[in-house]
């Protein structure tokens, strides 16, 4: 709105009331002889209607003087009678009000009548409600209102509560229009357009206030004009605090404010209603962004900072679009949408998913209205689009990707489910696997891989043909405890080093990759083909050193040497083979085999993908639960490994000794090989059978297997009560 200046206030020497009455009094007579002169008196003009007229007719020009001519006649006179009995008489305080604009000085605002003065000062207030400065009540600085100097100390008192509201609504209509017309923000924009709302409900109030002052029917004008603009003025008030509150907040975290603010104000019945009223129009480009999303997965780049969910602009395949592409800012997320964040955000990615594979698909519109008392249909309509997309994109998987042969073939080929295929990798690729891994070729190694799968029973299983093989950056037990987020204090001693600075052997780093085909990416992620190669590792190595115990100590001279010390050693590996059977077997059978039952069950009853990931992603965290990679007792059986690894290498030490003296002056050496073995081994079975509480009860098959003599329970090497309880 255009301001209105005026000019700086000149001084002026007020004259006393008494000087002010006789001023009036002289007006009077001069028109009072000007009636006589024209051949009438006051008593046949007193009920004018047209009082204005009849005084310039009476020769008054000056615009003050007829004012106050006038003011004196309404006194003396009170209400012109009406000309018909049903007509509305005319109102005393109109002339007043509308010749107040003849005051031009301070000097004849104090000259004039009261009744003038205080329709002076009504408007005034009328002008600063408005955002027009006045002669008494004008902007400093123009930003803050404020009561001249000039205007005496009680109509400064009457005025001033008056100033905040006017410095509000200033505030409030900068707000407005540099929101509509100079913010980037989308719903910084649409608040705008609330709060301009707001401001012509004002308008329209303060030109109510304007027309009860000019009704005249009530004495006290300017008190009650004051009163009833500070009551219309309250909304205006409170939303300069809520602007002031949000000043350049923009998308989502706008909306957050504003929740924010709604909830401080409950049982405030106006801030609900403002808040409302501004939420309700601050969020509809917002919902267009969700629509947007949620019906065609698109987004805008240009409106980063409007939405929840932003395009990282990282640039990969489909698996690191549907992984890393898209993210959640919880910044920019509103709280009526905090709960339902996740399933936006996957929503957008179905459909996303199921464009990349030429489905097309009708998803429902969200409601572009929100009503903040009831949020129902919106948050109803969103999860009526997931569920749409999810079953969609579960029906493609399923039926035309084979979804469940897929998962089938992870717990076949990285669970050794089929364990013919290992075997005859093992037996093909044995040398290199026992090399330092840096003097091993991939390709090498995959190609072997692939050729052992093809002569085993899973040769028609198409899945194989994407495997290849990796080496891992870490040993087992450090990639385990760095999965749970510890750091490894010392280096790995389990199969592949016996010592510190010894080489990193192939067999001890080897990992399983696949390449899956677009859109089992999105089930078959990063995430959970680490996770099932922290399990492959596991079975490969049980596996190994399995092999290993049947390949040494008893091949050579030394199988041929028939004395106490070689059957004390043979005692010895049988107890360790019979340890890692049974180690596989709780693997299969009360590991693997039943979570895999509960798994398959869920998915094929699942109602969603996010319904499948989450059985699968059960099963998997389940399976290192009970083999104890999520527990500080799985350095035990890194412990364990480590024996039996130690054992190994000493045996494969003395089955290359040649026939001779050498194999009988190794017999010493041997016993003190095997007795630390032994010692080794015992105290790791004794550890693990040490297992209190849950893990006890996971581990007492495996225990019960191991001891099913009561061999270790009479050598006190398992503790009593692991397997009574």
């Amino acid at each position: 709105m255009k301001e209105r200046r005026h000019k700086p206030l000149r001084a002026a020497t007020f004259p006393g009331k008494s000087n002010k009455n006789k001023s009036m009094n002289d007006d009077w007579k001069r028109f009072e002889q000007a009636l006589v002169t024209r051949g009438r008196n006051f008593a046949t003009v007193e009920h004018a209607t047209n009082r204005g007229d009849v005084i310039k007719a009476a020769g008054f020009t000056d615009p003050f003087m007829v004012a106050c001519i006038e003011t004196e006649w309404a006194r003396r006179a009170g209400a012109p009678k009406p000309l018909l009995s049903n007509s509305t008489p005319t109102s005393i305080a109109a002339p007043h009000l509308a010749a107040v604009s003849a005051i031009s000085t301070v000097e004849q605002f104090y000259n004039s009548p009261s009744e003038l003065q205080e329709g002076f000062l009504v408007n005034e207030v009328y002008s600063a409600l408005l955002d027009i400065d006045g002669t008494f009540i004008a902007a400093e600085d123009r930003s803050t209102y404020t009561v001249s100097a000039a205007l005496d100390a009680t109509s400064a008192a009457l005025v001033t509560p008056i100033l905040a509201a006017c410095t509000a609504h200033k505030y409030v209509a900068n707000q407005a229009t540099w929101l509509q017309c100079e913010s980037p923000s989308l719903v910084a924009q649409a608040l705008g357009e609330g709060v301009r709302q707001l401001l012509n409900v004002y308008y329209a109030r303060v030109g109510e206030i304007r027309q009860y002052a000019r009704s005249g029917q009530e004495t006290r004008i300017l008190a009650l004009v004051l009163a009833e603009a500070q009551r219309v003025a309250q909304p205006i008030t409170f939303t300069e605090a809520i602007l002031r509150d949000v000043e350049r907040t923009v998308g989502g975290a706008l909306l957050q404010a504003l929740c924010l603010r709604m909830c401080r104000q409950t049982g405030n019945v106006l801030g609900e209603e403002i808040l409302s009223l501004l939420l309700r129009h601050a969020v509809k480009p917002y919902l267009g962004l969700l629509n947007s999303w949620l019906t065609t997965g698109d987004l805008n780049r240009h409106l980063r900072d409007e939405f929840m969910v932003v395009d990282t602009l990282k640039e990969g395949g489909a698996v690191h679009e549907w992984e890393s592409k898209f993210a959640l800012t919880m910044v920019h997320c509103p709280s009526f949408l905090q709960r339902h964040a996740n399933v936006i955000l996957a929503t957008g990615k179905y459909v996303r998913l199921l464009k990349g594979c030429g489905v097309k698909l009708e998803v429902p519109d969200i409601p572009l209205e929100y009503d903040p008392a009831d949020p129902t249909p919106l948050t109803d309509a969103i999860d009526r689009a997931h569920d749409v997309t999810g079953r969609r994109v579960l029906e493609v998987l399923w039926k035309e990707h084979d979804l469940m042969s897929n998962y089938a073939s992870l717990k076949r080929f990285w669970l050794a489910n089929n364990g013919d295929w290992m075997s005859n990798f093992l037996d093909a690729a044995w040398d290199l696997l026992s090399m330092p891994k840096q003097n091993v070729k991939l390709n090498t190694l995959t190609s072997l891989l692939r050729s052992a799968i093809s002569k085993s029973s899973c040769a028609n299983d198409t899945f194989f043909e994407g495997i290849s093989v990796a080496f891992a950056s870490q040993s087992l037990r450090a990639k385990i405890a760095s999965s749970r987020g510890e750091q490894e204090g010392r280096p790995s001693v389990g199969a592949g080093q016996t010592r510190s600075g010894s080489p990193s052997y192939a067999y001890e780093y080897i990992e399983l990759e696949i390449s899956p085909r677009w859109p089992l990416a999105l089930m078959l992620n990063s995430e959970v083909i680490f996770k099932y190669n922290l399990l492959f590792r596991f079975v490969f190595l049980c596996k190994w050193q399995e092999r290993r115990l049947q390949e040494t100590w008893f091949k050579g001279p030394v199988s041929k040497l028939r004395h106490k010390e070689i059957y004390v050693a043979y005692a010895l590996r049988q107890q360790m083979m019979h340890t890692l059977r049974q180690l596989q077997l709780y693997l299969h059978a009360v590991v693997i085999d039943p979570l895999w039952d509960v798994f398959e069950r869920e998915a094929r009853g699942a109602s969603s993908v996010d319904a499948v990931l989450v059985a699968h992603n059960k099963f998997v965290e389940e399976a290192m639960v009970r083999l104890l990679m999520k527990s500080e007792r799985f350095k035990t059986v890194a412990k364990l490994l480590q024996s039996v690894n130690l054992f190994c290498d000493y045996g494969q030490k003395f089955s290359s000794m040649v026939v001779g003296d050498n194999a009988e002056m190794a017999l010493p050496e041997i016993k003190s090989i095997t007795q630390r073995c032994e010692q080794s081994f015992h105290s790791a079975l004794g550890e693990l059978s040490s297992a209190k509480g849950p893990e006890l009860v996971l581990l007492q098959p495996l225990l019960s297997w191991i001891d099913f003599s009561k061999y270790y329970e009479k050598k006190s090497v398992f503790v009593p009560t692991a397997l009574e309880s």
